[in-house]
């Protein structure tokens, strides 16, 4: 009973402390910044393609 008692205590202030966790932070935030702006680049491009087309055809 009472190794279960530690083990529990043992395993919450792990996962309290958890550095990594901070860091694993920034970079997704970092990567969904260079996700974001990807995409928005991509619909402006594919935007004037479609509209260079459109222009073709009519």
């Amino acid at each position: 009973m009472a190794g279960g008692l530690i083990q529990a205590w043992a395993w919450r202030h792990r996962r309290a402390e958890a550095p990594g966790n901070a860091r694993s932070h920034t970079g997704t935030d970092t990567m969904l910044k260079i996700l974001g702006w990807a995409i928005l680049i991509i619909f402006i491009i594919g935007l004037l393609v479609v509209t260079g087309i459109l222009k073709l055809i009519f």
